[in-house]
């Protein structure tokens, strides 16, 4: 059985950091955001997403990508069509989470070369952000 996802994976870059958000029973790290509700358009899932898991006003930017892949969770296989979104927050904001399953975290280039981000194919776009560098406009692992 496969199902079909649409997120919105927000791309926020402060003083040479990128903004993830980690699972707290997991190991990984990806980027904050969630899904896009019927009806609800991309830049409003992810301002909704921020709003209700860190309880901060984000400004949206631009789109500046998006990646599909499928993977594998059990028995089920899951396409997933994440638009990339680049957004602002306030400067020197305190990260908390107002969820219980997820933490928050600025993340530097060399931080990032040691944790696990996921997905994974996303990492290099990402440090590449990070040194001021441009990510392709779609990505695809199918």
């Amino acid at each position: 059985m496969q199902t079909q996802e649409i997120l919105a994976r927000g791309v926020c870059i402060q003083d040479e950091k990128i903004l993830l958000a980690c699972f707290r029973e997991k190991d990984y790290f990806f980027l904050p955001g969630g899904h896009v509700e019927p009806g609800e358009s991309i830049t409003n899932a992810l301002v909704r997403e921020v709003d209700e898991e860190m309880g901060i006003n984000a400004s949206v930017k631009n789109v500046i990508s998006f990646f599909e892949h499928t993977w594998e969770d059990g028995d089920k296989s899951i396409y997933e069509l994440n638009f990339l979104i680049l957004f602002s927050i306030p400067e020197n904001v305190e990260l908390i989470s107002k969820v219980e399953h997820l933490d928050f975290k600025w993340v530097s280039l060399n931080e990032l070369d040691s944790i696990e981000f996921l997905p994974a194919e996303l990492k290099n776009d990402i440090k590449n952000l990070l040194i001021g560098g441009n990510i392709p406009p779609f990505r695809s692992t199918l």
